[in-house]
Order: C-alpha cells, then sequence, then structure tokens
C-alpha cells in the first residue's frame, strides 16, 4: 500500500486488541463522517505513539479534517472511531483573529497533547444542509497558525459562547446541534434567581446563602432596605458587574452607587431610588440581595473558585483567587478595574490569624463542590463553573453567584503554572470523556 491511498497506520498492538489485520478493509468514523481504507499495521517509532494512528492525507481529505495528526482509536460495536473532535463554540471572527487567542491556541494545544483534534467556530459557520462546520485549527504543520477548514459536526462542543441579548443563538442552536449526534457542555445555567431557588433548596447551603428576593416592585426594595441597611440590586441576568446598584440606609437618607459611578448619591426616598434603577434599565428583571460588609479597609473584595469536572468526570477545585475592586467603586470584576490577590495574603491583610485562614480556604473549598453537584441536578452537561464568594469581617462565608462562562485572567497572574495548565487541560480531557475516548 502506498501512503497515497486512504490508509490508516494502527501499531501492531493495538491491531491485535482491536482484532484487525494489515491491509484490512475498514471504516473509520470521525464526529458525523466516515470513509472506507486500508489499515496499515505498522511497528512504533516512540512510546508516545503507541495507544495513536496516523491517517494518510487521502485518508484525511476524505474525513475533512487537517493531514498529519495523531489521533486516538476506539472500538465501539462494530465501528472504529477516531479523534475526538471537538468544537469550541465562539463569537463570530474572521481570519482566526479570536479574541480569546491566546486561550484558544492553548485549548487547541493541549488536545493535541491529548492526541485530540480541535477547532474554533462560530454560529455563522455552521452548515446545516451539509452537517458541517467552517472552523480555525491549528494544522500540525510546523508553522503553529490558524487555518480554516470545512469539518464534520463534532463530538463535542464546548460551549464558550457570550451571547449579548440581540443575539438569537447560543441554546436554541446547542439543542439543534444535539439533535445530530453532538455533545455539548456549558450551555447557560439560567439566572442569578434560578441559580439562587436551585441552591436554596439545599439544606447544607441555606447558611451560606444571603437573603434574596425578586425586586417586584418598590415594596420589595423597601422591606430590604429596613432589614438590613445595605443591599444589592442586579440585574438576574448580569454579567461582569454591569448593572449592579448599592443602596446604603444612613441618617435617614440613601445614598446608592452604580458599578460605573465613582461615589454615592443621595436620595431622600427610597421611591426616587426605586425610580432611578427602573428608568436606566431596559425592561429587565432585578434581584435584591443581603450586602455583605467587607473586611478589607483598602476595597471591597470577593474570592473566586475555579471548579472544573476531569477526565473521570469528577468535580476538582482548579483554583482560587482573591479579587480587589478599585478603591471607592462598588463591584471587584477584572473588566471594571479589579485585581487578582493571592488569597492567602487577601486573608493575613484582612487581619485573619493563620488558622482561620486555612479553615476558610478548606470551607470554600468544599462549598465550592457542594454547589457545583447541586448546580448540577439541574444543568448537564456542565463541565466548569466560576463561583464567586464573599468573607465577612468575622470570617463568615457567602455565596454571591456562579458563571458558566469563566475567565482564567484571575489565575493566570498570581497562580502556579501547575494552575494555569489545569484550567486549560480539565475541559479538554472531560470533553475527551464526554466523547468516549
Amino acid at each position: 500500500m502506498k501512503y497515497t491511498d486512504s490508509v490508516i497506520q494502527i501499531p501492531i498492538n493495538l491491531c491485535s486488541s482491536l482484532g484487525l489485520t494489515d491491509k484490512k478493509l475498514v471504516t473509520v468514523y470521525i464526529g458525523n463522517k466516515s470513509a472506507q481504507c486500508r489499515v496499515a499495521a505498522v511497528h512504533i517509532k516512540t512510546e508516545e505513539d503507541s495507544n495513536s494512528i496516523l491517517g494518510s492525507n487521502s485518508l484525511a481529505a476524505k474525513l475533512s479534517i487537517p493531514a498529519g495528526m495523531r489521533l486516538n482509536i476506539a472500538q465501539v460495536g462494530d465501528k472504529l472511531r477516531i479523534g475526538p473532535l471537538i468544537g469550541i463554540l465562539s463569537r463570530n471572527q474572521t481570519n482566526g483573529a479570536f479574541g480569546q487567542d491566546s486561550f484558544y491556541r492553548k485549548l487547541l494545544l493541549q488536545l493535541r497533547k491529548q492526541k485530540g483534534l480541535g477547532m474554533v467556530f462560530s454560529p455563522q459557520g455552521i452548515d446545516w444542509k451539509n452537517k458541517r462546520v467552517r472552523g480555525f485549527a491549528l494544522p500540525n504543520d510546523g508553522t503553529e497558525k490558524w487555518k480554516q477548514y470545512w469539518f464534520p459536526f463534532p463530538d463535542v462542543c464546548y460551549n464558550r459562547y457570550f451571547r449579548k441579548e440581540s443575539d438569537p443563538w447560543s441554546y436554541p442552536l446547542l439543542q439543534r446541534m444535539k439533535t445530530s449526534g453532538v455533545i455539548s457542555f456549558n450551555a447557560p445555567m439560567g439566572s442569578k434567581w434560578r441559580i439562587h431557588s436551585w441552591l436554596s433548596q439545599e439544606k447544607e447551603l441555606k447558611g451560606f446563602l444571603p437573603d434574596t428576593q425578586l425586586l417586584k416592585g418598590i415594596d420589595s426594595l423597601k422591606n430590604m432596605i429596613q432589614k438590613h441597611n445595605q443591599i444589592y440590586v442586579k440585574p438576574t441576568n448580569g454579567c461582569q458587574g454591569q448593572g449592579i446598584t448599592r443602596i446604603r440606609s444612613s441618617k435617614g437618607v440613601y445614598l446608592c452607587q452604580g458599578s460605573r459611578d465613582k461615589e454615592e448619591k443621595k436620595y431622600p426616598e427610597i421611591d426616587k431610588v426605586f425610580r432611578k434603577i427602573k428608568s436606566t434599565a431596559k425592561p429587565k428583571k432585578f434581584l435584591v440581595q443581603q450586602g455583605i460588609s467587607s473586611p478589607n479597609r483598602t476595597g471591597k473584595f470577593d474570592v473566586r473558585v475555579m471548579v472544573q469536572k476531569d477526565g473521570d468526570n469528577s468535580w476538582q477545585v482548579t483554583g482560587l483567587a482573591g479579587r480587589v475592586g478599585v478603591k471607592g467603586r462598588i463591584t471587584t470584576n477584572l473588566h471594571t478595574g479589579g485585581q487578582p490577590v493571592h488569597l492567602e495574603q487577601l486573608l493575613g491583610q484582612c487581619g485573619f490569624a493563620h488558622g482561620k485562614v486555612d479553615e476558610i480556604i478548606s470551607t470554600l473549598r468544599e462549598l465550592a463542590l457542594t454547589i457545583a453537584k447541586a448546580i448540577e441536578k439541574h444543568v448537564q452537561p456542565i463541565g466548569e463553573i466560576g463561583l464567586d464568594f464573599i468573607i465577612d469581617e468575622h470570617g463568615g462565608i457567602w455565596f454571591l453567584e456562579a458563571n458558566s462562562k469563566p475567565g482564567r485572567r484571575a489565575f493566570s497572574s498570581i497562580e502556579s503554572n501547575g494552575t494555569n495548565r489545569m484550567t486549560i487541560s480539565r475541559p479538554m480531557r472531560y470533553a475527551q470523556y464526554l466523547a468516549g475516548f
């Protein structure tokens, strides 16, 4: 056989375990595509290649994948599957100029280490009629430059699509891909209110959830400010700290500050506060949440905990980081100027003793895993969640919100290389698990 023929090179040891013989005619599958080829039983050159296959250029062309990619092989019934082929759903881009270029590049290179194949695509790149996807990939040609290909529908879709209110995409798209056999993970989890409602049903979490109510009218606002003296009003579907207002009652007036404001504004009546909130917002739903006083005198801070599924479908805590907001601002989000800080260092600066710091971090880890498992009862499959907590002046821990598409910035500048690598490797190993490899 010539390598220019449709050939799949399989190590002799793998041929034996799969019941294959040299020159046997087989059908191989990747994603939703299949092609016939001949087996070429080969001696391996390195131990690294002992459990992977290499297809000829002709076979790669038939399967609509880049040539020269080493891939895993699995036998499912009478089918020989190679891959996995993982698609990363992103916003529409051209020429591979992705807004998260470095992040996507790391994901695809990690997948290559796992003997898988990845590509980045957008909703506009889906050809539903022919069940194929126009995606960007990093071919194994030594250039490491983005190139565009038509791919089969992937085995698994890793959803990194940040939906805007005007977008018709995301969830309906993922449901449609599901009917074509694509497994997607990290679909939207729902509103902050929905997640709060789920977690409120968990007995072991009730002591860690701030008092939270839907803003149904001015009475909701009055009752909460009378009860807690400091409250936060948040859009139920907000993100990146946008649209949040803090309200404090002080000496007969109400002090309000929005997430974009540098200072508080005074209002003599709560009715005017309510009208202000409603006038600056589109028809949105809001929740009202008990305010928790932070012990840090230098600025507001919270804690981001990254929890991810691993290649064995188990939840793991990948990293914890403190986030300190700009002095005078009410949010800590990195998009609004917040800065990541080592959590141990931050808690020490707040006056907590070493033993108390250890206790807080241990409890955060346990809580994060409990919350992830509780959310997973309602949303599946989900591979990672960014969980935000606040620590009060007594060391009490309060859960604030969950993010199904967490960023890595809070960890990239302060954590070890091992933690940073895990934030990349775990979603790809989980994707490989979902694909059956």
